[in-house]
């Protein structure tokens, strides 16, 4: 019987191209990966540990997305992890002299890590380590189940999803509002829509030419036309429908909270 020999290692070459990063930004992007290469005498089986990512814009992302099947075995692994390690350093490297080649100017103190990791049972986390507007360190961790559905790569499903929910989530301003901002909600809405403005315009191809177009009336534009593509439209009816299933949902259970509270009263009262 021929020996078996399982060597754990990182990729012969870079694979790279024109993607989309997980902020929604058309990048150069290079990748490499760590594999896990079987040996069976002269024959080799090589299966993906995990795919380190690397997107060139106006900052550097780096995306570790592991492969389903392999999770589990090696999520414990200090040289898959130290492999991993190595991996981003060859990619931001690479980046790096990609982007002084190209005369762009980057900050080494404002990459973006924005690591992605899934499981089979469809869960994933993503952390993103970044800087504020003022220079503020900020860090982002979430964990939820990645649908595949907009991208098939990068966690970009659920990354709208998580800043989904905490647009939907009041709790800050029913706190302004209880102390006084009765005007809290006008003032979230335009920080919201300006970001949105200045995402459209870091996306644009022709963004040298909107210098002097605000965000606001790119998210204008948008809105005055978004319907006439079938499909955002349909996009935005799914979208709909499961904003009124959860409404649904919610109601139906705070019905039923309030009328079981309602029977003990009557129940006390008899």
């Amino acid at each position: 019987m021929k020996e078996k020999e399982v060597v754990i290692k990182l990729s012969d070459h870079y694979g790279g191209g024109i993607g989309i990063s997980p902020r929604g930004i058309e990048s150069n992007f290079e990748e490499i990966e760590v594999d896990e290469v079987t040996w069976i005498g002269d024959q080799c089986e090589i299966k993906t540990i995990a795919t380190i990512t690397g997107y060139l814009n106006a900052k550097i992302e780096i995306v570790v997305k592991w492969d389903d099947d392999k999770i589990e075995k090696y999520k414990d692994n200090k040289l898959v992890f130290a492999l991993i390690e190595q991996g981003k350093e060859l990619i931001l490297g690479n980046l790096k002299s990609m982007a002084a080649h190209d005369g762009m100017y980057l900050d080494d103190e404002d990459d973006d890590f924005y690591e992605v990791e899934s499981n089979e049972d469809g869960y994933s986390k993503f952390e993103l380590s970044a800087q504020d507007r003022i220079g503020n360190d900020i860090l982002i961790s979430v964990n939820g189940v990645d649908d595949n559905e907009l991208a098939h790569f990068g966690g970009l499903d659920l990354h709208i999803k998580s800043v989904k929910t905490l647009i939907s989530n009041t709790h800050g301003i029913d706190f302004a509002r209880d102390n006084g901002d009765f005007a809290i909600e006008g003032k979230v809405f335009a920080l919201y829509l300006n970001e949105i403005g200045e995402l459209m315009r870091n996306l644009s191809p022709e963004r040298n030419l909107l210098k002097d177009v605000s965000n606001m009336d790119l998210v204008k534009h948008f809105i005055n036309h978004w319907s006439e593509d079938k499909e955002l439209v349909a996009i935005i009816d799914k979208d709909n429908k499961e904003i009124r299933k959860e409404t649904e949902a919610i109601r139906k259970e705070e019905d039923e909270i309030w009328n079981n509270m309602q029977k003990q009263i009557n129940n006390k009262l008899n």
